[in-house]
């Protein structure tokens, strides 16, 4: 079953949509967003939101993350877990909350473990993984198309077991 929206809370995650696009251009515009994405170029703009929202923004995988004021992110999962804020948002744990409402989603369909990585030098984004669970599974480099540098990252990887021991005190349950 794919589910539509999520809600926490604090958030509502709901499918990506064209009213989204000022808010996604504008953040992912900023070099404190697109540093740490490897596939987002820069600059970015509203042909890359279409391809974005047309090619890669899945149903029921790919959600927007709406706070109190509106349009925050992006999170999702499909072959690995994504996310991003826009620098307003950062520091209130909305990149925590709106993970672990997808990795409860992901996880109560019985699905296969999940992947990601961050770049090496993201220290709060590795935290926040961490504290999901995710343990690292290796290191390399991977490119980095805004600043158009190979750079270090760490590969991570979460089992169910390890999202719920992470989580004693119960996942949302979505």
């Amino acid at each position: 079953m794919t589910r539509a929206q999520l809600t926490s809370a604090r958030l509502t995650l709901r499918p990506v949509a064209q009213t989204d696009r000022a808010a996604v251009v504008a953040a992912l515009n900023d070099l404190r967003v697109s540093r740490w994405l490897s596939s987002i170029p820069h600059p970015y703009g509203e042909a890359d939101f279409d391809y974005f929202i047309n090619n890669v923004a899945v149903a029921g995988k790919t959600f927007a993350i709406d706070g109190a004021q509106g349009f925050v992110g992006i999170c999702g999962i499909e072959t690995q877990l994504g996310y991003w804020l826009a620098p307003s948002a950062w520091g209130n744990g909305y990149a925590k909350e709106a993970a672990q409402w997808v990795l409860a989603d992901h996880f109560s369909k019985g699905a296969d473990p999940v992947h990601t990585y961050a770049f090496a030098d993201n220290a709060p984004s590795r935290r926040i993984l961490a504290r999901l669970g995710f343990v690292q599974t290796g290191q390399g480099t991977k490119m980095c198309r805004a600043l158009g540098a190979a750079r270090p990252h760490v590969e991570m990887s979460l089992s169910a077991q390890q999202f719920l021991a992470a989580n004693p005190n119960g996942a949302p349950h979505p």
